[in-house]
């Protein structure tokens, strides 16, 4: 992960985003939510407080995917 400098980030950063992706599945989004499990992965201080509260929105149903038009 490219946040994580030292075995011991990297450990901490597992249960950060093992929690998030438990937290998905049992709400049912865990399909929704995989883009922004790979963002928790590579963000960190606000961006990464951001994507959970993105997770914490998808997981209470508040959030809706959005299509873009090309």
């Amino acid at each position: 992960m490219p946040t994580c400098r030292t075995e011991h980030e990297a450990n901490a950063r597992l249960e950060v985003l093992a929690d998030l992706a438990g937290r998905l599945l049992a709400a049912g989004q865990i399909v929704l939510g995989m883009p922004l499990l790979e963002q928790a992965a590579a963000r960190e201080g606000t961006a990464l407080r951001d994507v959970r509260l993105a997770i914490d929105q998808l997981c209470r149903g508040e959030a809706r995917l959005r299509y873009r038009n090309r």
